[in-house]
């Protein structure tokens, strides 16, 4: 029985010197930006509202609403504040990234690529610093269908690539560690038509979602419930509203925030776009308010959007520009 014992307890030390250590990640690693110019100056309420090529992202049921097949791209066009590039994106991993999403979009499905992150965060110590540089991408499939003409459904499947590296001086002694990092995650979503002029829908986002890493722990990410309404009078006006709640592992935790948006259609050529979104939106420190305005002509699409917010009681103006050309 001694002998059971011993062998039991040598195993379990050495499955724990064998433990891999944490990814040195932070809690919003794979967020990325949301793409579109439209559903940004819609206060990203757009879980529901489909017909653009950026509804994969919000909801892939939405792509049962595009009328053409689409090559689409979304731009961060830059940020305009009096603080400083570092203070602006301390808490941002994707910096100095302008092309924020890349995808073949049509009514039955859809090819993608977006960047979760691109950041290099410098640290420094009493016995050293160290330099880590974390990049991730994500590659998605997205398939919609029309199941009858009270309900829509989609689905994204996403394989994501990453890679960390790490270099710098402990104790005098320099080093440099590279790991490679692979995952796969699901999103589900649909939509119901209540009515010709209102909606409903949910999204599940990186439904078992993991990434698996060369050289540290896998990680698990953040599951995203969105829930949301629209609601069209006639062809000239949609309003549109979502709940989103996210659920981090590390970090803050659980998120939740409101999303209101609308936008006006003039003659199906030009559309202003107005929205707020925030986690209490009586707070104006927390909440971000946006605005656009969208060109339509020939199936040809352009949107531009601006979006303002406060960070450490300083506005920060963030401009999105997105085109939607025919194929």
């Amino acid at each position: 029985m001694k002998n059971i014992i011993f062998a039991l307890a040598l195993l379990f030390v050495c499955a724990a010197l064998q433990a891999k250590p944490l990814a040195p990640t932070q809690y919003n690693s794979y967020d990325g930006f949301a793409p579109g110019g439209r559903p940004q100056a819609m206060g990203q309420a757009f879980t529901v509202v489909g017909q653009d090529p950026a509804t994969m992202y919000f909801n892939p049921a939405g792509l049962v609403n595009v009328q053409k097949q689409y090559f689409s791209a979304s731009f961060e066009v830059t940020r305009q504040s009096t603080l400083s590039y570092n203070e602006i994106f301390n808490n941002e991993v994707l910096r100095d990234k302008n092309l924020i999403f890349v995808g073949l979009v049509s009514q039955s499905g859809a090819l993608s690529w977006r960047p979760l992150a691109d950041a290099t965060v410098k640290t420094e110590s009493d016995t050293g610093w160290k330099e880590t540089e974390i990049k991730a991408n994500s590659y998605t499939l997205s398939a919609s269908h029309s199941n009858d003409s009270k309900l829509d459904t989609g689905i994204n499947i996403s394989y994501i690539n990453g890679r960390i590296a790490q270099a710098g001086i402990e104790n005098g002694t320099p080093f440099a560690t590279l790991a490679d990092g692979n995952g796969l995650s699901l999103d589900f979503g649909f939509i119901y038509h209540v009515a010709t002029e209102f909606r409903l829908g949910c999204a599940l986002q990186n439904i078992g979602g993991f990434i698996w890493w060369d050289d540290y722990e896998t990680e698990q990410l953040p599951f995203i419930l969105r829930t949301g309404f629209a609601f069209e009078i006639a062809d000239f006006l949609t309003f549109s509203s979502d709940w989103v709640r996210r659920y981090y592992r590390s970090g803050p935790g659980t998120q939740e925030t409101m999303h209101f948006g609308i936008e006006q259609n003039f003659g199906n050529i030009v559309q202003l776009r107005g929205g707020i979104f925030g986690k209490d939106l009586k707070d104006e420190e927390t909440t971000h308010l946006s605005a656009g305005i969208g060109y339509r002509k020939n199936n040809y699409s352009l949107s531009l959007s601006g979006e303002k917010y406060k960070l450490l009681g300083t506005d920060v103006f963030r401009y999105l520009f997105s085109l939607d050309l025919p194929i």
